[in-house]
């Protein structure tokens, strides 16, 4: 009965792999496949219920089908590569917040018009397998056009991508929200990428050194220093460009700068292992700013997965101030900026939502008036 079992699993399986094949050449949607396994302890099955739970409800109950010993196949219609990695960073980020040691590995490809079911399989495997050596358990991600881990040498992929495929996105900051838009690729050659953007737009970047582009085929986001403006064409000339594995764009959420000196702490136990300016915050995460001593401290302290324990304040409307004690664990560490996570009580939660929508609304009055000038 478990040979029958598994070979009407394996037919499921392949029936709808192949259908989202055909809707991907015949239609040209948008298809991504995530490959992710779970170490799943009966014992506890509460927590592999609810695990599960979340994951449906979080990838608008895609299929989610068993391939044997808590190895799993997630099919995402209507999806980018970017967006997928962005949904499964955030929900293998909650999961692990409350269940630490379920999830084991998680690689995501896109499918291709080319894809035959072998060459599908294939992909996301190779993805799958670097996940599971890794010793963060991070996830990798790529398209049959663009392999990160791969290409030796990644620029010599992209002239064959921007000529087949003129189309990217253009990412920037305006004192934290983001500023997206699409851009037509004129021309690259050597290093240098001309695009075109919106004329109402070029004065948010005459005062940045560089910007940060997303295309549809390339997994990784780009960072460009921003080498030329020219106003009359509304051309941007681009060059130094750099393949980022993490970035700022693939976090969920408003993320904003806040607008005077905000000071936060953090304790591991009952020791302060550092403190700084908030940087930038969001829903999920704070960025602070320090010294390489305080890093030092914090990074000799020996968190590991523990939790630390942050405390800042933050301005209300009514000019009073709020202040904010949560958990948190450290996501990265970037030159003199620490990266934490934060899982916020319902109450905390709330504190700082008002916070953004608070900022969010005095810069996107800013923004405005700074585009009425330009």
């Amino acid at each position: 009965m478990d040979d029958k079992n598994t070979a009407i699993n394996a037919y499921i399986i392949r029936a709808l792999l192949e259908a989202s094949l055909s809707l991907v050449k015949e239609e040209k949607h948008s298809v991504c496949l995530v490959k992710l396994s779970m170490d799943i302890d009966l014992e506890d099955a509460f927590s592999f219920k609810n695990a599960l739970s979340f994951l449906h409800t979080q990838t608008a109950m895609s299929p989610l089908l068993h391939q044997g010993e808590g190895v799993f196949l997630i099919v995402l219609h209507d999806t980018k590569i970017h967006t997928a990695k962005t949904l499964f960073s955030t929900i293998k980020r909650e999961i692990e917040a409350r269940y630490p040691t379920l999830i084991r590995a998680i690689g995501i490809t896109l499918l291709d018009a080319e894809d035959s079911m072998a060459t599908l399989l294939k992909r996301v495997d190779s993805h799958f397998s670097l996940s599971k050596i890794s010793a963060q358990k991070k996830i990798f991600c790529g398209t049959k056009a663009f392999n990160f881990y791969d290409n030796k040498r990644h620029k010599d992929a992209l002239p064959p991508i921007f000529k087949a495929h003129p189309h990217l996105k253009v990412h920037n900051l305006y004192k934290g929200i983001p500023i997206t838009e699409n851009s037509l690729i004129v021309a690259y050659n050597e290093g240098r990428l001309i695009i075109e953007v919106e004329k109402t737009k070029l004065p948010f970047y005459q005062n940045e050194l560089y910007t940060h582009l997303q295309h549809d085929l390339i997994p990784n986001i780009l960072r460009a220093s921003i080498a030329k403006i020219d106003t009359k064409a509304s051309l941007l000339v681009l060059n130094n460009l750099e393949f980022l594995e993490t970035s700022a764009l693939e976090r969920n959420g408003v993320r904003v700068e806040p607008d005077r000196k905000i000071y936060a702490s953090a304790l591991h136990g009952q020791r302060r292992v550092c403190e700084g300016e908030l940087g930038t915050i969001s829903e999920g995460s704070i960025v602070i700013k320090t010294t390489q001593a305080q890093i030092g401290r914090l990074l000799q302290s020996s968190v590991g997965e523990d939790f630390l324990e942050v405390t800042f304040q933050l301005p209300t409307q009514k000019n009073l101030i709020t202040t904010i004690k949560t958990k948190a664990s450290v996501f990265n560490v970037i030159d003199e900026k620490i990266i934490l996570t934060l899982h916020l009580s319902p109450v905390a939660k709330t504190k700082v939502r008002n916070y953004l929508a608070m900022q969010t609304e005095s810069l996107i009055a800013s923004f405005k008036h700074t585009l009425k000038k330009g």
